[in-house]
């Protein structure tokens, strides 16, 4: 699986807040959590992969801090504004791969809906080379 070392060298200490934020109050108790992330950096400053695992991270962290997140449930918004083909060309098979196998097998989280906003016309193509990693189930939750 993907490394999440805490040794994991970030190149900014703000990366986290720069492309995701945890809504953390629900309007009920069965309610589900928010995930709102947003445009990635640049490609050549922050390797895919370290998204991919500050993504892990963050999520790994959701749940030891927060019940609500495995009773209820996640909806993660993403909003894509400014990704381009160079984003894309970092992101590998093999990696899409990793990152849903960790996703949908080995955290405990429930995804309910995953929303992409603001995309771009070559984003069919690459959900299309994402899509069969996904399970049945994760790929009815994913809209864009």
């Amino acid at each position: 699986m993907l490394n999440l070392a805490p040794s994991l060298r970030l190149p900014n200490n703000n990366i986290l807040f720069r492309i995701a934020l945890p809504v953390m109050k629900s309007s009920g108790p069965d309610a589900p959590r928010l995930l709102i992330q947003r445009s990635l950096p640049d490609p050549n400053a922050v390797k895919m992969e370290t998204l991919f695992k500050v993504n892990m991270m963050l999520a790994d962290i959701m749940i030891q801090e927060d019940d609500q997140c495995i009773v209820g449930g996640l909806i993660i918004f993403n909003d894509v504004t400014g990704i381009t083909l160079s984003h894309m060309t970092h992101m590998t098979p093999s990696l899409s791969k990793k990152s849903m196998t960790y996703w949908q097998n080995a955290l405990p989280n429930r995804p309910k809906e995953m929303h992409f906003f603001n995309i771009p016309s070559f984003f069919d193509t690459v959900m299309n080379m994402i899509r069969p990693f996904m399970n049945e189930k994760m790929q009815k939750r994913v809209c864009w």
